[in-house]
């Protein structure tokens, strides 16, 4: 599952280091390595010595073209380095980069023992694990790093005890989120939840699924069902920010009906930054890392205000 991870975010920096319009990449598995080329614009040496720097990117450009929070790769090195192991990147300028990592293992002595390994990294990923943003300091909190965890109540609570909004299972949710990996596990954990989840990777897509939903002037018929947006800040093509003032103001001309709850999820959660995404048209702010239950109660709270509201 961790390999799973860092193989992600090595796919990630090959699209982000590529041209779209003409770049390739493969995955390699090899015996002693796994490696992920692309055939994209490449890196030069002062670039390489960024890459895996937190809060890092290979240049300013990186970020305004493709968004990113220049976390992957640093975490990825936390992860290989935890278990013995080390990544780098051969890449040269023009012509595509090559990432690849290695960890140490021990060959499982039979099936039984490897099931045995797999339901106990199962279970520690339930009990422990947040979304991938945070910088693990040790085998626990690297394991905390990687995905959300799930906090499903046993018992759940009667249709007569819920307030409007608090079952996750009529929740709509549209996560709007440029880091593929985050975007999979948000998505993956609140599935579990019960959930019907969509997903966008700027907020130019966030504006096109909302004109599909019921929400949208003239879709009240036909519309897909939306209960709240998940947005992300930073991203390119359109910023979160961008997204929510756009949002705001069709609504303010009546293209999109009522009010739609919308709660920017960020890494970046200093107090002004947190004033200026609500002046702007958030509802709430969740800031990374968080556990699924934080966001799960969050979003409770906001239906029921939402629900109030409109009464």
């Amino acid at each position: 599952m961790l390999l799973l991870e860092v193989i992600g975010v090595m796919e990630s920096s090959c699209i982000l280091v590529s041209r779209y319009d003409s770049c390739f990449y493969k995955v390699y598995l090899l015996a002693d390595s796994i490696q992920v080329q692309d055939s994209g614009c490449g890196l030069t040496p002062e670039e390489k010595k960024k890459l895996f720097n937190r809060f890092s990117q290979a240049s300013p450009r990186t970020h305004v073209q493709y968004g990113g929070s220049g976390l992957g790769l640093f975490i990825s090195r936390q992860l290989t380095e935890l278990q013995g192991g080390e990544i780098g990147v051969a890449s040269e300028s023009g012509v595509g980069s090559t990432f690849a990592f290695y960890v140490k293992a021990r060959r499982a002595e039979s099936q039984q023992n490897l099931e045995a390994i797999q339901k106990r990294l199962d279970s520690d990923f339930q009990s422990n694990a947040r979304l991938a943003t945070n910088i693990p300091t040790s085998i626990k909190g690297h394991e905390e790093s990687v995905s959300a965890i799930l906090n499903v109540p046993s018992k759940p609570a009667t249709s007569a005890e819920q307030p409007p909004g608090s079952n996750p299972a009529n929740w709509h949710v549209l996560i709007v989120e440029d880091n593929i990996v985050n975007q999979k596990i948000l998505a993956q954990q609140i599935r579990k939840l019960g959930s019907t989840v969509y997903v966008a990777n700027h907020g130019g897509e966030a504006l096109d699924i909302i004109r599909k939903t019921v929400h949208y002037r003239g879709r009240e018929a036909d519309g897909e069902e939306l209960s709240v947006i998940l947005m992300d800040l930073e991203m390119p093509v359109m910023d979160g920010l961008t997204c929510v003032r756009k949002i705001r103001e069709m609504e303010a001309e009546g293209l999109i009906r009522g009010h739609l709850p919308i709660i920017a999820v960020t890494a970046n959660a200093r107090s002004e930054q947190i004033l200026m995404a609500k002046e702007t048209g958030m509802d709430d702010v969740m800031p990374k890392p968080f556990r699924i239950l934080q966001i799960r109660t969050k979003i409770d709270a906001l239906l029921n205000k939402t629900a109030i509201m409109t009464k």
